[in-house]
């Protein structure tokens, strides 16, 4: 939708028009946003949604309850520092905070019960350093 729109910074949801998205993927690939806190409610993919979005300092993840696919969501979101997961339904987080080089706090509100797939999920994350187990992905055999 808005995919190198460059210049975007910022997104203002006065009227819920996203309240009804459910493939939100590649939606802001490439834009300016430092910031994201809209509903989206029935969103689930995700994927490559934030792709790049080097600007991205902070994002509510509450917004996405319905989320199974997130693959690349975040990818090489370069000013990323901290995040609060709350994505129950989440199935496919492949490379989903890759490159996010100051992430360093992830907050996991809730276990991600169905999460089957976690490959390179926060690969080149220099700055990451862990604050859960092994119980927060039940289903994972290899992550």
């Amino acid at each position: 939708m808005f995919e190198k729109c460059e210049h975007l910074t910022t997104i203002s949801n006065t009227s819920d028009v996203f309240t009804e998205l459910v493939y939100g993927s590649k939606m802001f690939k490439e834009t300016s946003i430092s910031s994201f806190n809209l509903s989206m409610p029935k969103l689930t993919h995700g994927t490559e949604m934030f792709y790049y979005c080097t600007s991205l300092a902070s994002c509510s993840t509450q917004s996405f309850p319905e989320l199974t696919q997130g693959t690349k969501m975040f990818y090489y979101c370069d000013d990323l520092k901290t995040i609060d997961t709350t994505f129950p339904k989440l199935q496919n987080a492949d490379s989903m905070y890759r490159g996010c080089t100051l992430l360093s706090t992830i907050t996991v509100s809730n276990k991600f019960p169905n999460l089957t797939s976690a490959r390179y999920m926060f690969r080149d994350c220099v700055n990451f350093v862990p604050s859960f187990d092994d119980t927060s992905f039940p289903l994972l055999e290899d992550g």
